[in-house]
């Protein structure tokens, strides 16, 4: 059984006159996959005290941010004559997303400076329990995103699975 079965995705009439939503579920269905994943990397990264975790649990979130935006922006995009301002608000986004990369890229930069001045001792048991976990959400996500014919129409869809592919990959070394 795919997940378009199960969590019941099914085309409806609104879809064949261009205002199909049914990726836009699964989108959402992926964010909440990928904050329940960053939930529980942040507090593993805090248990553990390990800063390689705390930085993964933000790109985690930054997976989620980028994500829910692009939802909003393509329900705009839906019921809007005027698709032209799809790109400002693509824009935007990704404008907010750099912000806050750069934040967390300064914070992850400063505290790896204190601890390779000041060495602290990291949990790698919980380390390993929560990469597990991780493991399982990516796999999670990447099942709700369906199968390869599900994706082949769609460029966002298509990058999407690609980088849930990846961050598996990165949970699973």
């Amino acid at each position: 059984m795919d997940a378009r079965q199960l969590l019941k995705i099914k085309h409806t009439s609104a879809c064949d006159r261009g205002r199909c939503f049914c990726e836009t579920t699964r989108y959402v269905l992926i964010f909440f996959i990928s904050m329940g994943v960053f939930g529980g990397e942040f507090v593993g990264a805090r248990v553990a005290g390990s800063l390689s975790l705390f930085a993964d649990s933000f790109h985690t979130l930054m997976d989620g941010v980028t994500v829910l935006p692009s939802v909003g922006v393509a329900f705009y995009a839906a019921y809007s004559a005027r698709r032209q301002k799809e790109k400002g608000l693509r824009r935007f986004v990704a404008l907010i997303s750099s912000v806050l990369l750069a934040g967390v890229s300064y914070y992850i930069l400063r505290e790896a400076w204190e601890r390779y001045l000041i060495p602290r001792a990291v949990d790698s048991f919980v380390i390993m329990v929560v990469a597990g976990t991780a493991l399982i959400g990516n796999g999670i996500a990447l099942w709700v995103l369906g199968s390869r014919e599900d994706w082949s129409h769609a460029i966002k869809h298509r990058g999407m699975t690609y980088h849930i592919v990846s961050d598996l990959a990165k949970s699973a070394r």
